[in-house]
Formats: structure tokens, C-alpha cells, sequence
């Protein structure tokens, strides 16, 4: 089987540039929920210009107030709960763990599909920044014959791991480990929750995390 390396690039346009964006066609005050979605304010009250209006929300719960509108204008019916999210894919019904800025993830990979134009179907998978599992559930549906899923942080991990279990998924092989220039350790925090925008750097106290090269 010929491997077919994945570079994830979550968001292919940085969250600088598209959050003004979609903030000015979307709401009222789109300054300041691009500071909300920038993290450089906690919470503000959204007022979208269709009427509706969110009080007091998070980076998180915009975006799974998009999400979720964005799926019921498509039609796609999936069922949402605070801890996991099922819907059919491929015929098969699943059931995800998510954390809270893996939510919006979901729907990228699975109805979106981002990954969906790459050409897996017999060949091995490697995703690196593995995440909550999700993508690597999506490339063995759609035909790979293994996917090495490699994420860094031991939380996502733990999620992840936990999906392809749920599941019952095969030919996912995780691995809690970051790729690096040179094969070493990191020290991360367990408990830390990555988003798209998250770096490998190290923590001040944590888990030791093992670093490999793509030569390995």
C-alpha cells in the first residue's frame, strides 16, 4: 500500500483574517465578536443580522451556533449533546466524543469534508495533529487501508482514542506523540484542551511526550 502523508492545516485561512470576515457578513457588532473569536475578549452578546441574538456566549458557542445552523440549512440531521454528537456517515451511525472547539471540527471533516478531494481508498494514512480521532475515522470510512493517527496532546489523545473504541473502528493505529525536526521530548500539560490554532511547545510541568521525525 502506497502511504499518503496528510499535512492538517485546520484553518487554511488564519483566524486573523477570516474571523473579520465572517463577523461582518454575520453579525451587527462584528468588531467585537472577532475579538471573542480572537481570544482577546472572553464573552460578548452576539446580534446577528438576520435578528437573532446570543447573550453572553464564548469562541466556543459561536461556533457551534454556526455549526449547527449551517447544518440545518444544509438539512443534515445529527444529534447534538454536550459531551457527543451522532449522525450517519456512510451508512453507518456514529457517535463522537467532542471537546469544546472540536465540535465545529466535526462538521469540517464529516459534512464539509475538507479532507474529502484527497484520494485514500487503498492506501495508508498518516495524520499528524490526530485530534479528537475524527479525521482518522473519516479517512478509514472512506477507504484507507491504515491510518497511523499521531496527536501530541494526551488529552485530545485520551478523546480520541475513546471515538475509535466507541466505534469500532479498525486499522487506526494512535499514537500520543508529537513530529519534530530531531527525535526527543516535550513536556505537556495532560490536561490541556489544543484547538486549530494550538503550537507544540513546551509546558512548565506536565507529561512527557515522545518527539519523532517523519523519517521514523
Amino acid at each position: 500500500l502506497a502511504p499518503v502523508f496528510i499535512y492538517k492545516i485546520k484553518d487554511l485561512v488564519p483566524r486573523a483574517i477570516r474571523s473579520p470576515v465572517a463577523n461582518f457578513l454575520t453579525v451587527i457588532n462584528a468588531l467585537e465578536m472577532t475579538l471573542v473569536e480572537l481570544g482577546l475578549k472572553k464573552r460578548a452578546d452576539a446580534k446577528f443580522r438576520d435578528g437573532t441574538h446570543l447573550l453572553d456566549v464564548s469562541r466556543y458557542d459561536l461556533e457551534r451556533f454556526r455549526t449547527v445552523r449551517y447544518l440545518k440549512r444544509l438539512g443534515i440531521p445529527w444529534d447534538y449533546q454536550p459531551e457527543t454528537v451522532e449522525f450517519f456517515f456512510k451508512g453507518r451511525r456514529l457517535s463522537l466524543k467532542h471537546a469544546d472547539d472540536g465540535f465545529g471540527a466535526i462538521a469540517e471533516v464529516f459534512f464539509r469534508q475538507d479532507y474529502g478531494r484527497l484520494k485514500v481508498d487503498g492506501k495508508n494514512v498518516l495524520d499528524l495533529g490526530a485530534n479528537i480521532g475524527d479525521s482518522a475515522i473519516f479517512f478509514r470510512l472512506k477507504g484507507a487501508g491504515r491510518v497511523i493517527a499521531v496527536e501530541p496532546f494526551p488529552h485530545m489523545h485520551a478523546i480520541a482514542v475513546a471515538n475509535v473504541v466507541k466505534n469500532n473502528m479498525d486499522g487506526i493505529f494512535l499514537l500520543n506523540a508529537g513530529i519534530a525536526a530531531e527525535r526527543g521530548e516535550i513536556t505537556i500539560d495532560p490536561n490541556y484542551m489544543s484547538n486549530g490554532g494550538s503550537q507544540l511547545k513546551a509546558f512548565a510541568s506536565g507529561e512527557p511526550v515522545r518527539l519523532y521525525t517523519l523519517a521514523d
